[in-house]
């Protein structure tokens, strides 16, 4: 038999990052997309700034959230916001690129050349099930 092993002690505090460590705050998205919906779009510009310069995993953890972002940037025509965080080398989400196909023409064009520029390969397909952009614009 193997040995067991021990019990867990739950009367242990657990492990706080040190106080000058930058957290970003739960429910950070919701945050976002308030403040991308309803605020002046250079304090927008100011927080997601902030964010992009927080250090550590912490920060890492927090960039997850720019992504998702994009789509309701894009929706919101917020050109401006999405190209600072491109600019910032933020990972381009299927999602975004769907969006800005789903535009006016002109908007359109516009943004996906932005998003192409950055780097979303006008090949690569937005899901599994989901083909590239090209075929669905054409």
């Amino acid at each position: 038999m193997y040995p067991r092993p021990p019990p867990p002690n739950f009367s242990q505090e657990p492990a706080q990052p040190p106080p000058d460590t930058p957290f970003p705050p739960f429910g950070l998205y919701d945050i976002f997309l308030e403040n991308i919906q309803f605020d002046r779009e250079d304090g927008v510009h100011e927080s997601i700034h902030d964010l992009l310069h927080l250090l550590g995993p912490l920060g890492n953890k927090a960039l997850r959230i720019l992504p998702h972002l994009m789509p309701v940037m894009i929706r919101l025509d917020k050109f401006s916001l999405l190209n600072l965080l491109l600019q910032n080398d933020v990972v381009i989400a299927p999602e975004a690129v769907r969006a800005a196909a789903e535009q006016p023409l002109e908007e359109a064009k516009m943004y996906l050349e932005l998003l192409f520029t950055h780097g979303w390969d006008i090949n690569k397909a937005l899901g599994a099930t989901e083909p590239p952009v090209l075929r669905q614009v054409i």
